[in-house]
């Protein structure tokens, strides 16, 4: 039957799976019981692995309690198909006995969906109870956005990034409506009518915040450049490390894109802030600097503190070397190419000088991972070969003869 294969395809696509073959027509009434038999159990698997991934982000200690978990969540799939299946079916049969009648076909089909609605949501109710009864509150919600795409999250985390003004009110009423969504969701036999439910909800937040004044076309065009800027620099990045397993290479690279998307919000906002501080200059200059230096030492410690939950992200999922490697891409190759141009400048510098220096382009390239342009890269390079360059003076060496012999040197 077309439904049951379009909800066997739905299904697996719902799991994560990549379908590399094709599922075979399944008619209602002429398939063997043994076939039957084969596709439940095939399902029950496919359902199991899923249920599986999403009690691995739960952090269980203890690996049977885990497995009930698992075992309630694949049970839900499992029950959820039965109601729509059998659903299907009948709508189906409806369709087939009274399709000349499109009038009583619609009102029979309203029926058979009332009737089913009503059952997801006694089923709903008893699945809740079931998990509550193994898991936290938080865990709960976990098992739900992972039922859900993580939606929910991803939603919301966007809405705040693209209006970065919204009140505490209109936070909380956009949350309300996208957990109401993610309730609705869970149920759904498809992904495509899980994320109806999200599409849905979103319409009523538009709503909200355009009567509420926000320009969410303009909003998010701002945003959306900013997604591909932020993804555009994550693809330089992740090409730089040349990773051969392709999950590996998604996971590290949303890890950097979330990372300049990050830097960009910080930025944006240290910026409004200096230009609304500038603003008081002409009436207070002491309290506009005042400002600024405010605007600039909060989006350091910040930009500090990202910087670090930045490095723990990926030393979780790349070595060492490979760390080296993101950093260095981030800022141009900077290291190498000052580090290069002093060892060709002065070439008789002791292994303690080579460390002296290298340790100040270390120290610059770890700042120059948090500036908002090339400009700024270059300028925190610059700022670190002038502390090098007044090191090396102070050690004997003539820096200005040493760069004027390599410029002839290189012909310059």
């Amino acid at each position: 039957m077309k439904n049951q294969k379009e909800r066997f395809t739905g299904y697996a696509c719902l799991l994560g799976l990549t379908l590399t073959f094709s599922v075979p027509a399944l008619p209602a009434l002429s398939q063997s019981k043994t076939t039957a038999r084969q596709e439940a159990v095939a399902y029950q698997e496919v359902v199991k692995e899923r249920a599986d991934k999403i009690v691995a982000t739960l952090s269980f200690a203890d690996a049977t309690k885990a497995t009930r978990a698992r075992d309630i969540i694949a049970e839900q799939y499992v029950n959820l198909r039965a109601l729509q299946d059998t659903r299907d079916a009948k709508i189906e049969a409806v369709k087939k006995k009274l399709g000349a009648d499109k009038a009583a076909a619609d009102a029979r089909t309203a029926a058979i969906n009332q009737k089913t609605d009503a059952r997801v949501a006694k089923l709903h109710t008893r699945y809740l109870a079931k998990l509550s009864a193994e898991l936290t509150p938080t865990q709960v919600d976990q098992v739900k956005d992972g039922m859900t795409y993580n939606a929910l999250p991803i939603t919301y985390r966007n809405y705040l990034a693209m209006l970065p003004d919204l009140t505490e009110e209109q936070k909380a009423q956009i949350h309300a409506w996208l957990t109401e969504a993610r309730e609705h969701a869970m149920d759904g036999g498809s992904s495509k009518e899980k994320l109806a439910w999200f599409g849905k909800y979103k319409g009523k937040i538009t709503n909200y915040l355009t009567a509420a004044g926000y320009d969410l076309k303009g909003a998010e065009a701002v945003w959306l450049t900013k997604v591909k800027k932020s993804e555009a620099a994550a693809d330089k990045v992740v090409a730089a490390l040349a990773i051969a397993e392709p999950a590996k290479a998604k996971e590290v690279r949303e890890i950097i894109r979330q990372h300049y998307y990050s830097q960009v919000a910080i930025h944006d906002t240290r910026n409004k802030q200096v230009e609304a501080a500038n603003k008081l200059a002409a009436t207070n200059q002491g309290a506009a600097d005042a400002a600024v230096t405010t605007a600039w030492t909060e989006a350091k410690e910040k930009l500090d503190e990202l910087h670090q939950q930045y490095l723990a992200q990926l030393s979780k999922e790349l070595t060492p070397s490979e760390v080296e490697k993101v950093k260095d891409a981030m800022t141009d190759d900077g290291l190498a190419k000052d580090y290069t141009r002093f060892l060709a400048m002065l070439p008789n510098l002791t292994e303690a000088q080579k460390t002296k220096v290298m340790n100040y382009l270390l120290e610059a390239r770890e700042n120059a991972m948090s500036a908002a342009s090339s400009k700024e890269i270059h300028q925190w390079f610059a700022k670190y070969r002038g502390r090098a360059n007044n090191y090396l003076s102070a050690e004997g060496y003539d820096l200005r003869k040493a760069t004027e012999e390599l410029k002839k040197k290189q012909g310059i």
